[in-house]
């Protein structure tokens, strides 16, 4: 069932003013809309109007309530905080860093060699390579953002079958 805009904007003000009693960070925040978005309408589902039905996911899922639904929501909140390793976001930094550094090595190159080599490049070529650079930067971060989405795909396939 599809909330109302009204509710849905309500549900992301109240999970942005609530993450700041959880661990910071805009995960915690996103959790929080998908998890209230589906309580409510398991709600509605069970009878309720939306309005009732936002009033009651916001009672049970605030920071110090404790309902049995902010506890669900604290362990889960937990539990991702516990499994996401230093080393998780490091990989994922040095992925994108390393693919940009291809990315700008391989476009200067290249503009380089089109531009004319050394003589052009000293006398205005330089103007290709630094558009060769530019376009370097953006392929080395799409091929990081694509390399990241395989690796997080592969994961999430590994952690379902383990």
């Amino acid at each position: 069932m599809s909330l109302s805009n009204e509710t849905n904007n309500k549900i992301k003000k109240f999970a942005e003013e609530q993450k700041q009693n959880y661990l910071k960070g805009d995960e915690v925040r996103d959790d929080m809309i998908i998890y209230m978005s589906d309580y409510i309408n398991d709600l509605i589902s069970q009878g309720m109007s939306e309005k009732e039905a936002f009033e009651k996911a916001k009672i049970e899922t605030a920071a110090f309530s404790e309902s049995k639904n902010n506890k669900d929501l604290k362990a889960k909140i937990e539990e991702y905080y516990k499994n996401k390793s230093p080393a998780a976001y490091e990989s994922e930094g040095l992925i994108y860093g390393g693919f940009t550094t291809v990315g700008l090595v391989t476009g200067g190159l290249i503009g380089y060699a089109i531009g004319g080599g050394r003589i052009e490049f000293l006398s205005g070529g330089w103007i290709d390579m630094l558009i060769g650079l530019g376009c370097g930067v953006i392929a080395g971060a799409g091929i990081a953002m694509i390399a990241n989405a395989v690796i997080i795909s592969v994961k999430r396939a590994m952690d379902k079958y383990n």
